[in-house]
């Protein structure tokens, strides 16, 4: 689905999307309709680490047209090293298909819309969840940039802040990197802080700053190999 925004990118450069308004609310029409039909959008565009902030907020306008405006959403989003296991972790529990394989396989950041069954409503509080895919962190093929470590920062702090839940994929062999991972994820949440310093909070603060931050060990994509 994100092939829908490239069109849109390029008028953007251009700097004539106004010549193609028409065009441009019936992508995001399609898009929504997509997206709540269960295909994934893409939030983050891995290949240029940007977010087509136009694109997503003009898709998810439309998404809010199509549902209730009263309905609750629940975001949550899996964070971990490359090749831990998160998109198969995702697929696992909510029956979605991220694309899954050793290396690089998610780039950026995918979400999804999943509509909660009736039976489990009143269960979990809510009507629609979220579920967003992200790019492994301290991936081998952006170790050798200067700003590999910002580029994992960032991510991290994105997702974490537009999640009600974090899951935090670990293997357990990369005792290290999960070091790394969580004071990422310990300087998003202060990040958070500080902006919500800075204006009136719309919601109250969690009892605990991590309570919404869950630990698994990794979650292989391949079944494990039998002993002989």
């Amino acid at each position: 689905m994100d092939i829908f925004n490239e069109p849109v990118a390029i008028a953007n450069l251009r700097g004539d999307i106004a010549s193609f308004e028409t065009q441009f609310s019936f992508l995001c029409q399609t898009s929504a309709a997509l997206l709540l039909d269960g295909f994934p959008l893409e939030l983050v565009d891995g290949d240029a680490s940007n977010i087509p902030l136009r694109w997503v907020t003009d898709v998810l306008s439309q998404l809010n047209d199509l549902v209730s405006p009263k309905n609750k959403i629940v975001v949550v989003t899996v964070l971990g090293v490359q090749s831990t296991g998160k998109s198969t972790l995702l697929n696992t529990m909510f029956g979605v298909q991220f694309a899954v394989s050793s290396g690089r396989c998610t780039r950026g950041a995918f979400m999804l819309f999943i509509k909660v069954n009736e039976d489990f409503k009143k269960v979990l509080k809510c009507d629609f969840m979220v579920i967003i895919d992200t790019e492994g962190l301290k991936s081998p093929e952006l170790a050798q940039l200067e700003n590999s470590y910002e580029h994992d920062n960032e991510l991290a702090t994105l997702v974490v802040g537009l999640s009600d839940i974090t899951i935090i994929n670990i293997a357990m062999e990369n005792s290290t990197e999960m070091k790394d991972i969580l004071q990422i994820v310990v300087h998003a949440f202060l990040r958070m802080k500080e902006v919500k310093g800075s204006r009136k909070p719309k919601y109250p603060d969690p009892p605990c700053a991590c309570s919404n931050v869950v630990l698994l060990q990794g979650v292989s994509a391949h079944p494990p190999l039998r002993q002989p």
